[in-house]
């Protein structure tokens, strides 16, 4: 066993080894939407200014973890998946070589109504390297805190017609038992736990295996492929036709497709579209996601893409559970010492 001053002085160094941290102010935009242009280089020069704030050179090679918070007060902000693509797509060349790079995205989003007719919506961008987020949530996991289930699923009543307010709720008591767990992590070691979790995931509700990432020519059938999974179950367990409370994905993309197919975002595209075709009531809209390259999924080679359904806040609620657990790790390690 690490010596606990040895693992303290780990903690320590992985906590405030901060990455690069942008605040982008001005309306959320997307490719090819009414403002973007006119706001585009204004967000290239704040995120170039924050590069330089933190002395950030963009790794060559180095897999990276980017989180996206969004704070939108306008009436029309766009989809998640959208507003990822588009800032996604500005943090190549200042902030990483290669979109490819970008192993791990979680994003989530607030909405809420302008008080004034000028919206002050803004974004965070926190950008690190993948191995020392990874090397931080292994950490973590040693903690009882990472494990604690925290916060509700967020139902948004009033984009519901009252009518269907009992199904909304049954469908967030549905949903409120799947949550991103502790061996939901880009790299796994334990083989005995890898092979109860894929088990366990062929059989969850709310779990789906997409199969293997679509080659050229072949995106057809994969969408049709998640169409026929999201209805399935529409039909086997859902009260309604639609989800009828927003939702979030957590997306596991295996280590041997990562290199094969299109990047992170462009997947979240995909499944997310299909999603609100299939899934969700056109009222709503999709809270957050993560997306992670992972190595664990690799196992038996059965295993392909693989999505989990959440409860809107989950995301959220999960990285508040790893600032919970640095806390509590800290403080342990404090006392054995």
């Amino acid at each position: 066993m690490l010596d606990p001053k040895i693992k303290l002085l780990q903690l320590r160094k992985l906590k405030h080894n901060h990455g690069l941290i942008a605040m982008l102010n001005g309306p959320l935009l997307s490719k090819g939407g009414a403002q973007t242009k006119l706001y585009t280089d204004q967000i290239t020069k704040q995120i170039n200014h924050a590069a330089e704030e933190f002395n950030w050179s963009p790794p060559p090679r180095a897999r990276m973890a980017v989180s996206f918070r969004f704070f939108s007060d306008q009436y029309d902000a766009p989809e998640i998946y959208s507003l990822v693509k588009y800032y996604l797509d500005l943090l190549q060349g200042p902030v990483f070589k290669d979109d490819r790079q970008v192993q791990y995205i979680d994003a989530s989003i607030w909405r809420s109504t302008p008080k004034t007719d000028k919206a002050s919506s803004r974004l965070y961008v926190y950008v690190r390297r993948l191995s020392e987020y990874s090397r931080l949530l292994d950490l973590c996991a040693e903690s009882d805190a990472f494990r604690k289930e925290n916060g509700s699923p967020i139902i948004h009543h009033h984009l519901i017609d009252q009518e269907h307010w009992d199904d909304a709720d049954k469908q967030c008591d549905l949903l409120r038992c799947n949550r991103i767990m502790a061996y939901d992590v880009p790299h796994h070691n334990n083989p005995f736990l890898k092979e109860f979790v894929i088990d366990f995931n062929k059989h969850h509700p709310l779990i789906f295996d997409f199969g293997s990432l679509p080659k050229r020519g072949q995106s057809k059938q994969f969408k049709e492929e998640i169409g026929s999974s999201l209805s399935k179950l529409i039909t086997n367990y859902l009260r309604s036709n639609k989800i009828l409370v927003p939702v979030e994905f957590d997306v596991q993309v295996p280590k041997s497709a990562a290199a094969l197919t299109k990047d992170l975002d462009n997947i979240m595209i995909t499944i997310c579209s299909e999603a609100k075709k299939h899934l969700i009531d056109p009222k709503l809209f999709i809270n957050g996601y993560r997306i992670y390259v992972a190595d664990r999924l690799d196992a038996d080679g059965d295993s392909g893409l693989q999505v989990k359904l959440l409860p809107a806040g989950e995301i959220e609620s999960y990285n508040d559970r790893i600032e919970k657990a640095i806390e509590s790790l800290e403080e342990t390690l404090i006392d054995r010492m």
